[in-house]
């Protein structure tokens, strides 16, 4: 910490965390980043499990079940562009 107050004292470097404001913030941050790999982690593996399951058992509603699983995927690869354009 000594390296930073005399760093910041000159202008140089200011310490990034020097309020609780930023760390509270960037642990916000990085908790939905987290979220949204997670979520997107899920949405692969509900997508592989539809498949698995229309090579398995065959319906009328295969195709629109495929359809849905693929959308859910779509929608969870945005959500995590997002957070990592808006945050």
């Amino acid at each position: 910490m000594q390296l930073f107050t005399l760093i910041s004292g000159s202008g140089l470097l200011s310490d990034p965390f020097a309020n609780g404001e930023a760390v509270i913030l960037f642990g916000v941050k990085s908790m939905f980043i987290i979220a949204g790999v997670l979520y997107l982690l899920f949405a692969i593996l509900v997508t592989r499990q539809i498949a698995m399951m229309s090579k398995t058992v065959s319906t009328t509603a295969s195709q629109i079940i495929k359809l849905l699983g693929f959308i859910h995927l779509i929608a969870a690869i945005l959500v995590l562009i997002y957070f990592f354009t808006v945050l």
